[in-house]
């Protein structure tokens, strides 16, 4: 393949983005990172859920029932109590629960199980929401009364506060004494 100034390499690099970018149906944001499946969703909402309460991690709990292993492992696992159907994550207020997410990206549909599961706790007025993008994630949170955005942000956003500001004349007088 003949180069020309690079042309027939920017071409090829054209070519390989937009493949790429057809392969690309669902793409959305999540605090300016692209997300393109469940698993890249649910790694913003737990990032960001870290960011906002690192004191309360332990009350967004992911419940690992994916479907994932050999056939002898699925039936260790249900011996000890993996079940279809219970959402992916518990999500509680200083360890008291206070409902479930079940996330899903693009065109997945809720599994009978999971219908299931949901109904049962529709009826028994315990909260359960299906999440699809970041921002229905944090809307859940406030309509639960778990998130508010005018005081939850994440902790290095807020204000470090110091004595006095620094006067950066100062440092460099310094500096260049010790250098004499």
């Amino acid at each position: 393949m003949a180069r020309k100034n690079g042309v027939d390499i920017w071409k090829r690099i054209v070519a390989a983005e937009a493949t790429a970018m057809r392969g690309v149906k669902n793409l959305q944001y999540a605090n300016g990172r692209a997300i393109n499946s469940e698993d890249d969703l649910c790694s913003e909402m737990v990032r960001w859920w870290d960011l906002v309460f690192p004191d309360r991690k332990q009350d967004f709990i992911h419940i690992p029932n994916e479907g994932s292993g050999s056939a002898k492992r699925g039936r260790e696992l249900k011996k000890i109590g993996v079940r279809a159907g219970i959402p992916d994550y518990l999500v509680c207020k200083y360890g008291k629960p206070v409902g479930w997410i079940e996330v899903k990206f693009g065109k997945n549909k809720l599994l009978p199980e999971q219908i299931k599961f949901r109904d049962v706790c529709m009826a028994h007025d315990v909260k359960w929401v299906e999440v699809r993008s970041f921002d229905q994630f944090k809307q859940c949170l406030q309509k639960w009364g778990l998130y508010n955005p005018e005081t939850d942000k994440p902790k290095f956003f807020q204000e470090v506060k110091t004595e006095k500001p620094l006067d950066i004349n100062k440092i460099f007088k310094k500096v260049a004494k010790n250098e004499k």
